[in-house]
C-alpha cells in the first residue's frame, strides 16, 4: 500500500469534518437569527405576554433507558396580577392586614418570590381556566392561542436544533428584549 494513500484519505476526512463543522456553525447562527425573529414578531403581536420559556437538557438518569436530549414544555407567562393586600379576620371579628413578610410564597418550590403574581401556562392547560389567573383570561385570544401553538410546535418538534442553538442543560427565556439562556440544574 502506498504511504501517500492513507495520508491523502486522512486529509480528505479532516477536510470533510471541517466543512461539516463550519456548516453546522453557519446553520446554528441562521437558526438562532430566525428564532429571534419569530419571538420578536410574537411579542409585537402579543404585548401582554411577558415571556416564553422552556428547559432543555439530557437527563443524568432515565431508569435504565438511554439518556437523550429533550426539550421541556414551552410555557407562556403574562405579567404580574395586581396583588391584593392579604387580610385575616381575628377571633374578635376585627379585620387585620397581614404584613407582606408574613405571607408564605405559595407559587413556587424555593419560596424566593420570583413567580409571585405571575400566570404561567402551557398549551396543554390553556383551555382549562383553573390554570389561568382571572385577570389574564381576557388576554387569551384565539390569535394568541394559534400563535403560541406555532411557537410551541417549532420549539418542541426539533430538539436537535434547539440543542444546537441554545445548548444542553439550559433554561431558555424569550422576551420582547431578546433571548436569554441560563444554566439549568436538574436531577
Amino acid at each position: 500500500m502506498d504511504k501517500k494513500l492513507p495520508n491523502q484519505i486522512i486529509s480528505n476526512v479532516r477536510r470533510a469534518q471541517k466543512t461539516i463543522e463550519e456548516t453546522r456553525k453557519a446553520l446554528s447562527e441562521q437558526l438562532k437569527q430566525q428564532t429571534a425573529v419569530l419571538f420578536k414578531e410574537f411579542f409585537a403581536a402579543h404585548p401582554a405576554v411577558k415571556s416564553i420559556a422552556w428547559t432543555q437538557y439530557t437527563p443524568y438518569f432515565n431508569d435504565g433507558d438511554p439518556c437523550t436530549f429533550r426539550v421541556g414544555e414551552v410555557q407562556l407567562r403574562f405579567g404580574a396580577v395586581p396583588k391584593a393586600v392579604p387580610k385575616v379576620v381575628t377571633e374578635s371579628d376585627e379585620v387585620e392586614e397581614i404584613d407582606e413578610e408574613d405571607v408564605e410564597d405559595e407559587d413556587d418550590d424555593d419560596d424566593d418570590g420570583d413567580d409571585e403574581g405571575y400566570c404561567s401556562w402551557t398549551l396543554a392547560n390553556a383551555k382549562d381556566s383553573r390554570w389561568i389567573e382571572e385577570a389574564h383570561r381576557p388576554l387569551i385570544t384565539p390569535e394568541l392561542l394559534e400563535d403560541f401553538k406555532w411557537v410551541t410546535k417549532i420549539v418542541e418538534s426539533d430538539p436537535d436544533s434547539m440543542e444546537m442553538i441554545f445548548g444542553d442543560h439550559a433554561r431558555v427565556i424569550a422576551t420582547k428584549n431578546g433571548i436569554t439562556v441560563e444554566e439549568y440544574e436538574h436531577e
